[in-house]
């Protein structure tokens, strides 16, 4: 009996008949199979492009350039020390000058004190002839007198006068000081300090190098003196030097 193909056409014998579509077999999917480990290996794996990785150029140029830098900067600073170094240890030593001694200061009466009376004359001349101004405050001591005097521009200058002649002008205060009390030069007598130093010293029975310094005032018009013992006793005496009390 006659065999017939799928489309009615007959099959001559001896001939074999060619796969159909419906006969044909699927197509052939990846077939993963497992490995030892575990893992599965799949046969339709595709090669893939591996990138090798490493520094890229662009980090290694950074790179290279500051490790340049760091060794020329070292370079550079060691040089420049060895340099400094070298400059410091050819300099000279240098000895400071021996200062020149000056005279000692005088104490009490001695010759040279600004409290003896034609020394501190001398004085009064000095200051007054600078024509600074008037004296608000005044400190008498044997090795120099400061003072602040009063300008005309209303201000207060203070100054320093020493026993050797040499003489300082220090700071000045802004005006504004024109109704503070003041003595005129003339109202200061050149005599009146000795003269209350040595009355002074016999009241203590002690040696008029004693004394630490004096200071004239004006009280209710009047001039007045204050002399000031390194013991810490303090005589009061009127503008002539004389004595009206003692305080301590």
């Amino acid at each position: 009996m006659p065999k017939y193909d799928a489309f009615g056409r007959e099959i001559e014998e001896g001939t074999r008949a060619s796969p159909q579509p419906s006969d044909a077999a699927p197509a052939r999917s990846p077939v993963s199979e497992p490995t030892p480990s575990g893992r599965v290996r799949s046969h339709d794996r595709r090669p893939r492009r591996v990138r090798a990785r490493g520094p890229r150029p662009r980090v290694i140029s950074r790179l290279i350039l500051l490790i340049v830098v760091v060794v020329a900067g070292a370079n550079l600073a060691g040089g420049i020390a060895g340099r400094v170094k070298d400059a410091v240890d050819d300099l000279p030593t240098l000895t400071p000058p021996t200062p020149t001694p000056s005279a000692a200061n005088p104490v009490g009466l001695q010759k040279g004190s600004m409290i003896r009376a034609d020394a501190f004359r001398r004085a009064l001349a000095d200051l007054r002839g600078r024509e600074l101004g008037r004296v608000q405050t005044l400190r008498l001591a044997p090795e120099r007198i400061d003072a602040s005097l009063l300008t005309r521009r209303t201000t207060l200058v203070n100054v320093q006068l020493r026993h050797d002649g040499s003489f300082q002008r220090f700071s000045e205060s802004g005006p504004g000081f024109g109704q503070v009390d003041t003595i005129a030069f003339a109202r200061l007598d050149p005599s009146a300090p000795q003269r209350l130093v040595r009355a002074a010293a016999e009241r203590l029975h002690r040696s008029a190098a004693r004394i630490d310094y004096l200071v004239p005032s004006i009280t209710l018009g009047k001039v007045t003196w204050g002399a000031y013992f390194k013991a810490g006793e303090i005589f009061l005496a009127d503008a002539r030097g004389h004595i009206t009390r003692r305080i301590s």
